[in-house]
């Protein structure tokens, strides 16, 4: 199974507040949700599809991390919870994977001898010694 995930980009136009300048960008798509949760619906508007692509990491915890670090706001409400109120899941729709527990092989117990092997090796030796 691959660990990445290739997808196109789309080239966005954001619109600042009060439209006193506009931004461009080439995002995935999933971002473009990200963007207008931010900035409003009605701020962002989709160019179309570039010819451009990126490689991302296929978990979407991973993807859910780099989002997160991109878009996170000091004092200000998390546009990922805005865009994505299912959390990570919600980036399988477009193509991502949870993949949690598939690839971890199930923890063993441990087992504790609290019995002194030292003590049963002398009683073999003894034994030995008295035949």
């Amino acid at each position: 199974m691959s660990e990445t995930i290739t997808l196109p980009l789309y080239d966005v136009l954001i619109g600042t507040p009060r439209n006193a300048t506009t931004l461009s960008a080439y995002v995935p798509k999933h971002e473009i949700e990200v963007l207008r949760a931010m900035h409003g619906p009605a701020n962002v508007r989709v160019q179309g599809e570039t010819d451009d692509e990126i490689e991302l990491n296929v978990n979407a915890d991973a993807e859910w991390s780099r989002l997160f670090r991109r878009y996170r706001r000091l004092n200000d409400a998390n546009p990922l919870n805005l865009a994505f109120r299912a959390g990570p899941s919600a980036l399988e729709a477009h193509g991502f994977d949870l993949g949690r527990g598939r690839n971890d092989p199930a923890p063993q117990s441990s087992v504790i001898k609290h019995k002194k092997p030292a003590k049963a090796d002398a009683k073999k030796a003894k034994a030995e010694k008295a035949e």
